[in-house]
């Protein structure tokens, strides 16, 4: 019996007999196995940086050396490089797995301890040499499966669209996202989109 088949056994063993267990030893939208690569140029330097994304772990290069590489305890799924903000510069857009919510500034009405497995949406930008975040989300429920962006037809704005998955077995649904100055927001336009990333 494989060691995944065996967790689920006994998940559902447990859900049977009507005791709760949180899940928190691997996402629950499995691991991504085959390495994606692409090239882009966050910093503007004309010397482009290849971003690749192998065993849930996102490593930067430029001129063969490393930049930046996602922490060890991060687990990265997805990622798209665009303008998600809307600032006209293209940023580094990850889903990232970790545990924590908040990090090591709980908010105040936060009780308890902050050690759940949970979905993030991380915004980062390339600055003399440096990834630098624009944004940090707090956990996303649902998760998010998928995310690119999209360029509406007349070219006023870009849109996040993104998959989401409310759990195992469960159908996806597509939610509109929209930057607001500090955050993003679900919006129920689902527009003509001339190009997507």
């Amino acid at each position: 019996m494989t060691d995944a088949l065996g967790k689920a056994l006994l998940v559902l063993f447990l859900a049977a007999a009507g005791l709760a267990l949180p899940v928190r030893l691997a996402h629950p939208l499995g691991t991504q196995t085959a390495a994606e690569s692409r090239t882009a140029d966050l910093d503007g330097d004309g010397v482009p940086e290849r971003y690749t994304l192998a065993n849930e772990r996102l490593t930067v290069v430029e001129r063969r050396h490393v930049i930046w590489r996602s922490p060890a305890n991060w687990r990265v799924t997805a990622f798209v490089i665009a303008d998600s903000t809307n600032d006209g510069r293209p940023a580094l857009n990850l889903v990232v797995w970790k545990k924590g919510s908040y990090g090591g500034y709980k908010p105040f009405w936060f009780r308890g301890p902050d050690d759940a497995y949970t979905c993030h949406l991380y915004v980062f930008d390339l600055s003399a040499g440096a990834m630098k975040p624009v944004w940090m989300s707090s956990a996303i429920a649902p998760p998010i499966v998928r995310l690119k962006i999209c360029r509406e037809g007349r070219g006023v704005r870009n849109d996040l669209v993104v998959t989401e998955a409310a759990g195992p077995g469960e159908a996806t649904r597509t939610t509109v996202w929209r930057w607001d100055t500090w955050d993003f927001y679900r919006t129920d336009h689902h527009g003509r989109w001339s190009s997507c990333a």
